[in-house]
């Protein structure tokens, strides 16, 4: 005799076997039924409870997505910005460091002076 289904459905249909044994007065084969469930109670516990561990991870990472995206955008982990540093000999009075736009605006400030003296 082959015993099929899952462990629980094993566990449920030898304590069904158990019950009607003691109900009938073979204490002896309850016995042995309530042995063979409680195998496969264990066998169910072991299997189950790896799945319910991988079914609460998941609930977890969900949870904490759903929460990332009620925060406020920018108030989260920022990362980091690494700021390379000028040789030793090379470094500039942060008075003296001209941007693009301010060259850009001198070079447009000659040019109108020229051409208005043409």
């Amino acid at each position: 005799m082959r015993i099929r289904g899952t462990a629980s459905q094993i566990y449920d249909k030898y304590c069904a076997l158990a019950h009607d044994a003691n109900a009938s007065g073979d204490r002896i084969a309850a016995e042995n039924y309530l042995q063979h469930a409680e195998h496969y109670y264990r066998i169910h516990n072991a299997n189950g409870g790896a799945n319910n561990r991988g079914q609460q991870k998941q609930q977890q990472q969900s949870k904490q997505q759903d929460q990332a995206s009620q925060e406020i955008p920018g108030t989260g982990p920022q990362p980091k910005v690494e700021v390379a540093e000028e040789p030793a000999g090379e470094k500039k009075d942060e008075a003296t460091v001209e941007t693009k736009a301010e060259k850009a605006a001198e070079k447009d400030e000659v040019e109108e002076t020229a051409s208005a003296a043409d």
